[in-house]
């Protein structure tokens, strides 16, 4: 089955964000001598029902915190600039199996936090509300 976190991660994936298992990675990053330096990982960080909409259909909205490191602070900066814009600019993308109501940018972190061994992080937030996964997917259309 279908989740929306999984097909959020197929759309950060079409944005650009690396591959899944590879260079992107779900929840937290694996141990740093298994993964290349330069990676992306997507932490779920809550989600809630929107009230009704305007024709009465409940919406549900999931928020994700979306992060990207490398060794070269300028690559991160760059990075982080340039998956603002794709998600500012992807409001009315459909996730596969969910009626998608939009995709919108919350914060883009201008903090840029290095950890024990030199690579630096920033990250963006975004979320994305869909209709009532309880009463509408698109396999059930």
């Amino acid at each position: 089955m279908e989740t929306v976190n999984s097909d959020v991660i197929k759309f950060v994936q079409m944005i650009g964000c690396g591959t899944f298992g590879t260079d992107l990675f779900y929840g937290r990053v694996p141990d740093s001598k298994k993964v290349p330096v330069a990676l992306w990982w997507i932490i779920p960080t809550h989600s809630y029902v929107t009230a009704h909409n305007v024709t009465g259909e409940d919406t549900m909205t999931y928020n994700f915190q979306l992060a990207y490191r490398n060794m070269s602070l300028k690559q991160v900066d760059d990075e982080i600039f340039r998956i603002t814009k794709e998600i500012v600019g992807s409001h009315c993308y459909n996730l596969d199996n969910f009626h998608t109501i939009n995709v919108e940018l919350i914060s883009s972190s201008p903090r840029f936090q290095a950890d024990i061994e030199g690579r630096v992080s920033a990250s963006v937030e975004f979320k994305v509300t869909v209709y009532n996964i309880l009463e509408t997917t698109k396999e059930s259309d």
